[in-house]
């Protein structure tokens, strides 16, 4: 996002990047570094710019190319997702094999459909019309191919393997890739999800210190549900 924000809004001031999980956790404190730094006059001015592109970055992503494609004409073009694409069908040709790109295309439509949200395999099988090993193997995959990002719930001190997962991509431009190539009208997650979906790969990415393992496993990142059935969207550090 800094840097999405330097190339579209070169002199738009922006906070400190040195904040710790724990520093925004206890953003709302009145004395907490993350709200000193906020209420200077320098941020305080640029907060609805900064919003903005905060909402732009969510509809664009940090792409080289879908941002350059946004300074020149305000919108990706078609030829981006199909640059990227191209890209990732070579690597799953390449690399394992996969020569009929129908079934991964849907299944990564089905994932982007889904971001944000609880889901099992089963029912992006069930959505895609495949069965649910191809979708775990896909996930893998994508995963692997540093697309989504797979957050597991959280119970009884250990990752619940078998319950739902929540989706997210590693940058908004995924969102739209499936239904771009497929020519329909491009999907964009409504803002609320996608600035779930933003923080999450935020905090994953300042917390998690080891590699995925098969089908997107990772320990960094969870969800939690409580006994109310009520959702914590994520939870990070050792003490949890």
């Amino acid at each position: 996002f800094r840097d999405f924000v330097r190339a579209v809004s070169p002199d738009l001031s922006l906070p400190s990047a040195q904040f710790s999980p724990q520093d925004l956790a206890n953003a709302v404190q009145a004395e907490s570094p993350v709200r000193t730094e906020l209420v200077r006059p320098r941020l305080r001015d640029a907060t609805i710019d900064l919003i903005a592109a905060f909402e732009l970055y969510a509809e664009i992503g940090g792409f080289p190319t879908a941002v350059s494609d946004y300074l020149t004409g305000r919108a990706i073009q078609q030829s981006t997702y199909l640059e990227l694409w191209d890209v990732l069908r070579g690597d799953l040709n390449r690399y394992y094999q996969v020569r009929d790109a129908t079934i991964p295309l849907k299944i990564l439509e089905r994932l982007a459909l889904n971001v944000a949200n609880p889901v099992s395999w089963q029912k992006i099988a069930r959505e895609a019309d495949v069965d649910v090993k191809s979708v775990q193997a896909y996930v893998d995959l994508f995963t692997d191919a540093h697309l989504f990002l797979v957050v597991h719930r959280w119970d009884g001190g250990t990752l619940a393997r078998n319950a739902d997962k929540k989706i997210y991509p590693i940058d908004p431009l995924v969102a739209g890739l499936a239904t771009a190539v497929n020519l329909r009208e491009r999907f964009v997650p409504n803002r609320t999800l996608m600035a779930e979906s933003m923080l999450g790969v935020a905090l994953f990415r300042a917390t998690e210190t080891e590699a995925f393992t098969p089908f997107g496993v990772q320990h960094g990142v969870v969800y939690y549900r409580t006994g109310a059935n009520r959702e914590v969207d994520f939870l990070v550090g050792t003490d949890r």
